[in-house]
Order: structure tokens, then C-alpha cells, then sequence
């Protein structure tokens, strides 16, 4: 069944579902919830889609039920993280306009739907058929953050979905949280169809296609990075992922013709195994399955030469951290003497 997009009292305001989808999240699903709510937007609604969670998400969700934007369906059995993606996509939410909040994930500027609407409202008064509007966010990883906007020249730019197609993997714009996609026509593209771990990417990619989309500098939420996120699965799913990508490919054929749709499909491969060996300096460390990972996929390119050096300067410092926490140990007697050299 397809909850179909309805039409609520504000002129010029459609209605936008925020859609949350989760399983086992009450640690980080109330502030989820909680900035969904304080969105500024007058037509709104926010929808939870609980796959079943064994935790205590249900009791968690209890006082947002007298809010009248706030909907909480809870899946009768588990259907996995990109069935319930669909589910709410597809039948929990109304909205004319969508937006997917992960339950752990989080907002940070009350404004971010009303503001894309409004650029939304704006560019479709002058003819062009949006797909989505995209803005920055800020990444969550250990004490660190990272940031990443669109790269674009202007504060807001309208790019045609073929351009933002062949330029993809140079523009920094596939956040998952803060795209407000067209839901009527992600509906007609099988939206969430391909169970891979970069879902999203193959649903919003494929939509830009049908229009024009709407790319804003502006940093309106934060991507919690931790260690029960499905994003660290890449190299157990490596395969279907690039199946999907090789998907996105054909799809776009059509539209960009096939010399440019296989362009795109080496450049997804080069990013897949760039991404399964990539490395950052503040936050990350290495250990032998990454040296192990690293020679697998090891490719002559400038990418893996600077991954090479990163992961010896990792390497070392892990090596320093091990012989400190080694030394400091109580009762150890270190056999580096040290001098006196008052007595020299």
C-alpha cells in the first residue's frame, strides 16, 4: 500500500514528513526526535518507524504522542534497515516533500525545512521541476568534528540533475539527512528498492535525474559517527554495493548516454575501494586486518601512496601509545636508567 502525498491548509507550505526510522537507538533517538519537533516549518509531521526494537524504544516514544505532528508505527516483525527505509517511505509517511533522519542522527538549525521549501517554493515558481534540496552537515566521530557542505561557488546553487549526476564525486553532496527529496516522484522511481548499504545513494542519485536539484552551503545537521552504524559494514557488503552502483549506471543511460553513465561507474568503483581503505589522521587508527584490507585492495594511484603514508604514521603512533601505556604500569621497573647529572 502507498500512502499517497496530501494537501494540508497552508497555501504554499506542503506538507514535509521527517521521517525517523530506527531499531535499537534509545540512547540517541529522543534528540532525534526532539529536533524533528522543533523544526520552524508550519506543515509538518514527524514519523518514527520502529523495525521492531527490542529495547526501550516504545516507552521512550510515549510522551511525544500527544503531539499532534508526531506518528510512531512499530514494524510487527524486524525488516531490516532498508525495508523499513521503504516502509516509511512508502506507507507511514504523507508528505509532498521527505526528509530521512536516521534514529541516531540529529538537527542543529530549526530553520533547515522551512528554509529549503522556501528555495524549494522560489525555483519552482520559475518553471524548474525540483528533486531535492541539499544542505551541509557536520559528521560526530570520537571528540572530533568534520565538516562538509556542497562544493558549489555560490551560498545556494539550482544545478540541472544530469550535471549534478556527471559531477557526483567532486560536489560533497550526498547527505542522507538533510536532503528534502520530491516524494511523489521518488515513488514512481522504486525509491529504497536496492538492499545496499549506500541505499540512499542509490535512490536520490536516480531522482536528481528527473529534474533539477538545489545544492545550499548552509550546515543544518549532525551524522553521528559510532560503532553501531551500518555505514563500517562497506567491505562484508562491498559486492551488492557495487551492484547498486552498477544499477545507478544503467539507470542513467537514458538520460546522460552510455559513454558518460560507464564514466560514472569507474568513478564509483575507484571511490567504493578508496572508501575501504581510506584513513584520517585525527580520528582513525590502524591495525593489522586494516594493513591486511589495505594490501587486498592496494592499487597503484596517488590515493593509495598517501593512505600508505597515513597508515605508517598511524602505525607508529599506536606503536608509542602501546610501549607509554606498557611502562606506566604499576610496579614496573623501566629499563631506561636515567642520569643524575648533578652526580656526573
Amino acid at each position: 500500500m502507498i500512502n499517497a502525498p496530501v494537501s494540508r491548509t497552508q497555501p504554499g507550505w506542503p506538507l514535509v514528513s521527517i521521517g525517523i526510522p530506527t531499531y535499537n537507538q534509545q540512547n540517541y533517538l529522543a534528540e532525534a526526535i526532539e529536533t524533528a519537533l522543533a523544526q520552524n516549518y508550519p506543515n509538518l509531521e514527524v514519523v518514527v518507524a520502529d523495525d521492531c526494537s527490542t529495547d526501550g524504544t516504545a516507552k521512550l516514544v510515549q510522551p511525544y504522542l500527544t503531539e499532534k505532528r508526531f506518528k510512531y508505527f512499530r514494524n510487527e516483525k524486524n525488516l531490516g534497515r532498508v525495508q523499513n527505509y521503504r516502509k516509511l517511505f512508502y506507507e507511514y509517511a504523507a508528505g509532498q516533500w521527505y526528509v530521512n533522519l536516521d534514529g541516531d542522527d540529529y538537527y542543529i538549525d530549526n530553520n533547515f525545512v522551512s528554509s529549503g521549501i522556501e528555495k524549494i517554493n522560489f525555483f519552482q515558481s520559475k518553471g524548474y521541476e525540483i528533486m531535492f534540496y541539499h544542505s551541509g552537515l557536520q559528521t560526530k566521530i570520537k571528540n572530533h568534528t568534520i565538516t562538509y557542505i556542497p562544493n558549489i561557488k555560490e551560498e545556494v546553487e539550482l544545478m540541472h540533475g544530469k550535471k549534478y549526476f556527471e559531477n557526483f564525486f567532486t560536489l560533497n553532496a550526498s547527505s542522507h539527512l538533510t536532503i528534502i527529496c520530491n516524494r511523489p516522484q521518488g515513488l514512481t522511481i522504486d525509491y529504497y528498492s536496492k538492499n545496499a548499504l549506500f541505499s540512499d545513494v542509490h535512490s536520490f542519485v536516480r531522482l536528481a535525474l528527473h529534474g533539477h536539484v538545489i545544492l545550499d552551503k548552509k550546515i543544518t545537521a549532525v551524522w553521528r559517527f559510532h560503532g553501531d552504524n551500518a555505514s563500517h559494514l562497506l567491505e562484508q557488503q562491498f559486492e551488492d554495493e557495487m551492484e547498486s552502483k552498477k544499477d545507478i549506471s544503467n539507470y542513467a543511460i537514458p538520460f546522460v548516454g552510455e559513454e558518460q553513465a560507464a564514466i560514472w561507474f569507474k568513478k564509483a568503483k575507484i571511490q567504493l575501494l578508496n572508501n575501504l581503505v581510506y584513513k584520517n589522521l585525527k580520528v582513525d587508527s590502524v591495525n593489522t586486518s586494516d594493513w591486511a584490507r589495505y594490501f587486498k585492495h592496494f592499487r597503484f594511484s596517488l590515493f593509495f601512496a598517501k593512505q600508505f603514508f597515513k597508515y605508517i604514521f598511524l602505525s607508529v603512533k599506536n606503536l608509542e601509545f602501546t610501549l607509554k601505556q606498557f611502562f606506566v604500569k604499576p610496579g614496573f621497573a623501566s629499563p631506561i636508567k636515567k642520569v643524575d647529572k648533578k652526580k656526573r
